[in-house]
């Protein structure tokens, strides 16, 4: 999820390179709506969103049994925390490098992998 038209283009040709599938949703609203009726392998999501917020999604995405990745412009210094303690498998600093990004996303899909065979 993001809203941001030319940080999503950035997300979007890394995460193409990294050879995802990818699904690009501008609201957390739109997002909670598909996470009901489509399995994700994981969810990349920004926090700052307008309407409902990343972090606000968070329970909601994770019930969906799929990772969720959390990035963010704004980071403070309970940021990251904040993210994981609601869940997140991971946060990422933007702009997203895509070394650091690859390796989030390796991380939280081997970790997933028993949870998604209980499914």
């Amino acid at each position: 999820m993001e809203d941001d038209p030319a940080q999503l283009a950035d997300a979007r040709g890394i995460l193409k390179a990294l050879g995802c599938r990818i699904t690009a949703i501008e609201s957390a609203e739109e997002a909670l709506g598909l996470v009901e009726r489509t399995r994700f392998d994981l969810i990349l999501t920004d926090n700052i969103l307008p309407g409902i917020t990343g972090f606000q999604a968070l329970p909601r995405l994770r019930a969906s049994g799929a990772p969720v990745i959390v990035m963010s412009s704004q980071y403070g210094p309970d940021t990251e925390k904040d993210a994981l303690l609601l869940g997140a498998s991971a946060f990422i600093k933007k702009p997203l490098v895509v070394k650091e990004l690859s390796r989030l996303i390796r991380q939280a899909l081997d970790s997933s992998i028993p949870e998604r065979r209980r499914l």
